[in-house]
């Protein structure tokens, strides 16, 4: 980007228009033309005016200038095609006007700053934003523009609160549901092992594993891998008929279901009636049903 900085004079055309100033290195007596792109790269002509507008430095580049301002100083700036101008000015105060033949903003320093000037491609009225501001740093787009050659202030819209969408929280299941759902489950374990063929929760190729104790009374799907573990020897069966009976297993860890963990057990030499860990479903007895499982391709 070439960068011209204006020091003593905008231009050669414009020397008699700069004088030096108490307080700044460059004072603006009559009106000074700049010229740089706007957004779309197409060159926009701005208009530095006013007897007491005084600057320290100007740096035109080319999308935009920088200004250094001192204290008290104050700046115009102009667009005769009503282009939207805007800054950065942090520590200044500015004012934004939008009129029928030009836009403007005024810029008046309350501490030494720098501030950079673009301007839009866009013309000002054509979005509504705040059309004056009394605070530094607002950088926005110029008012929209108000009719009879005069500028108007508008006040920008406020946007609409969304609606809050009404959600239903999901209802839980009760425990009759799950019950019946497990009924259900049982009941399909059931009628696919009639079939001949695999039951839910195996693969039939010494997948069944027993990690976890399963206390009396409880009600698992651990339970049926351990019913069907015990009724693949007949020395060990829950049940000769009903439910527990091979093909008919259920997830209820019962008396029935508890009788033949302690067949398992003495089968194996695990524990013995008056033992400790007698019918309880314990380390060792779940790492043995868990080998005649393999062993037995469950």
């Amino acid at each position: 980007m070439s960068m011209k900085k204006l020091l003593i004079g905008l231009s050669m055309a414009l020397l008699p228009a700069l004088t030096f100033a108490a307080y700044n290195d460059v004072s603006l007596t009559s009106t000074a033309a700049i010229s740089i792109n706007n957004s779309l790269g197409n060159a926009v002509t701005l208009t530095v005016s006013g007897a007491t507008d005084a600057v320290e430095s100007i740096v035109v580049g080319d999308t935009n200038f920088t200004v250094v301002l001192q204290s008290g100083s104050t700046l115009t700036v102009a667009s005769a095609g009503r282009n939207l101008i805007s800054t950065d000015a942090p520590d200044a105060n500015e004012t934004i006007t939008c009129g029928t033949n030009e836009s403007s903003i005024a810029l008046t320093a309350t501490a030494q700053v720098t501030i950079s000037v673009s301007v839009s491609a866009n013309a000002c009225g054509v979005a509504v934003a705040a059309a004056s501001s009394t605070t530094g740093g607002s950088g926005g787009p110029i008012a929209q523009s108000g009719g009879g050659g005069g500028s108007t202030s508008v006040t920008p819209a406020v946007p609409a609160t969304p609606a809050v969408p009404t959600v239903t929280p999901a209802v839980p299941a009760t425990p009759a549901s799950i019950s019946a759902l497990e009924a259900q489950i049982v009941a399909l374990r059931a009628a696919i092992a009639s079939l001949g063929g695999t039951s839910v929760g195996s693969s039939g190729t010494g997948s069944m594993t027993f990690s976890k104790p399963i206390s009396a009374g409880s009600k698992t799907t651990a339970v049926i891998n351990l019913q069907k573990v015990l009724n693949s020897d007949s020395d060990t069966k829950v049940s000769s008929s009903g439910a527990g009976s091979p093909g008919k297993e259920t997830n209820y860890f019962g008396p029935a279901t508890k009788k033949a963990v302690q067949k398992f057990q003495v089968k194996y030499g695990i524990a013995k009636p008056g033992q400790t860990g007698y019918g309880v479903f314990g380390p060792k007895t779940r790492a043995k049903m868990t080998e005649v499982a393999k062993s037995k391709g469950l």
